[in-house]
């Protein structure tokens, strides 16, 4: 048995495609090219991720550590597998084939819980987007990380070294390309069922448990984006889950949303004595940044705040006065409206969406969290505000009512309109037009033969409803009988 070893660790011959041995050119220029792109690649992503500050978040922070994977994992095996098939030179030695077993544990593991912790930075990013920058902070990244790299070496270290703790037998040749525990234990020699079945369980279980964490995150991930009711929504969803796959251009990629907080509160009285020509008082600025019956969301470029929004959500009985017909009085008292009270974005970023992903964003909150009590969305603007009009009218508000001297700014009494956008089928009280459209458009579905019974029908309904003492029947015609 000493001998045996000895042996072996004069090196071992990677037998490979070796019975093939006209294939090995082909393979060579396959795998050399394969290779290429990969370094490449991942480089590219690593390079980019570290040297543009816009791309220091969570999902490139992942992408970089998977890069970094890949690299290490290909560079490992890769370059003794080409040198093998290029000359007819087919030995590794003992050290390099236990470092080639190390490390192909280490990081096939370590890829394994990495790519739960993306599904779990995905799934958090659509399904908790207001709280995505609190939840997945730069401390739970390294912290995932780390876990990911120490829990593959971890696994290396125990399989690895269960491994070579087997006799191994005289012969040297490896039926592989690489060295991997498989291969290792055919060399073997003496009862390798308890390896074989280690190495089931361990594989078992790095395939199946990430699989499946997988799987249900991104199933949950599905759910959250069919709730979403615009199209556009939808699709900015999906497209955050692909960029695992590809670096996205586009400048909405580059802005993050997250919710105000106190600390917020010079930055938003700066920004809107920039953006309106009302002076808030400070009681203002301290509830729409901690209280939480408002929903203020900040859109933030490269950790600045360059646009907002605050709205405040209540049922339809606090309806600000003026505002009394939003709603038809038939909605329930638990009926809500949403009222913006403030949307702006600075001017350099006008021209980048941020206004419309804001605007959505507030939609959705009004979809997932009201569960479609919320039937209107209502703001008021002033009558010269052109800016704001077209942006709201583009985006299907309709005006409802003129509000004249209703703005006092600087002791000018200014005229104001009141904007409207009915959703999850509210609408306001009908008016006589609205009536006459509704009778128009019954008479209109109505057959010419119908029309007589339906006159019978009124009539009959008519006359139990004045006389009370009559009923009608229509057994072989009409039948008058009195009741006492």
């Amino acid at each position: 048995m000493a001998e045996a070893n000895n042996s072996f660790s004069e090196g071992c011959i990677l037998m490979g495609i070796s019975d093939h041995p006209q294939l090995e050119i082909v393979f060579f220029i396959v795998i050399l090219f394969s290779y290429s792109l990969t370094l490449v690649g991942n480089s590219t992503t690593i390079l980019l991720s570290c040297l543009d500050a816009r791309l220091h978040t969570p999902m490139y922070f992942f992408l970089s550590n998977l890069s970094s994977l890949d690299l290490a994992f290909t560079t490992s095996s890769v370059p003794q597998m080409l040198t093998n098939l290029w000359g007819p030179d087919k030995t590794i030695s003992y050290a390099g084939c236990v470092i080639q077993l190390y490390v192909f544990l280490w990081l096939g593991a370590t890829e394994c819980i990495l790519l739960v912790v993306m599904a779990f930075d995905r799934h958090v990013a659509v399904c908790q987007p207001l709280r995505y920058t609190v939840i997945v902070s730069p401390r739970l990244c390294r912290l995932l990380a780390a876990i990911a790299w120490l829990g593959g070496l971890s696994n290396s270290m125990i399989q690895s070294t269960f491994t070579l703790q087997l006799p191994l037998c005289g012969h040297r040749r490896v039926d592989n390309f690489l060295c991997e525990v498989p291969a290792m234990i055919k060399l073997a020699c003496g009862d390798t069922s308890l390896n074989e079945a280690v190495l089931n369980g361990v594989c078992t279980f790095f395939t199946a448990v990430p699989l499946s964490i997988i799987l249900i995150s991104y199933c949950s991930i599905a759910r959250a984006v069919l709730k979403i009711r615009s199209a556009e929504g939808q699709r900015k969803a999906f497209n955050t889950c692909l960029s695992h796959l590809v670096v996205p251009s586009s400048a909405l990629s580059e802005v993050s949303l997250r919710l105000l907080c106190h600390d917020d509160i010079d930055t938003v009285k700066h920004l809107c004595g920039d953006w309106f020509p009302i002076e808030y008082p400070d009681s203002w600025y301290r509830d729409i940044t901690s209280n939480k019956k408002f929903f203020s969301l900040a859109a933030t470029y490269r950790g600045a705040i360059v646009g907002m929004i605050v709205a405040e959500i209540k049922s339809r009985t606090k309806i600000h006065k003026e505002d009394g017909d939003i709603l038809a009085s038939n909605f329930s008292v638990d009926t809500q409206v949403a009222y913006i009270l403030s949307l702006g974005v600075v001017k350099e970023f006008r021209k980048h969406g941020i206004g419309s992903l804001l605007l959505e964003s507030l939609k959705d909150h009004i979809s997932t969290t009201a569960q479609d009590h919320c039937k209107a969305i209502y703001l008021h603007v002033l009558t010269t505000n052109n800016t704001a009009i077209n942006f709201y009218e583009n985006r299907d508000f309709k005006q409802h009512h003129y509000l004249p001297y209703y703005y006092s700014i600087r002791g000018v009494l200014k005229d104001g309109f009141t904007y409207v956008l009915y959703i999850n089928g509210g609408h306001p009280p009908w008016t006589i037009l609205d009536y006459i459209q509704h009778l128009g458009s019954a008479l209109a579905n109505l057959s010419p033969c119908s029309i007589p019974h339906r006159l019978y029908r009124q009539a009959h309904s008519l006359l139990c409803s004045f006389l009370p003492w009559s009923s009608i029947s229509t057994k072989g015609g009409l039948e008058y009988s009195r009741t006492m």
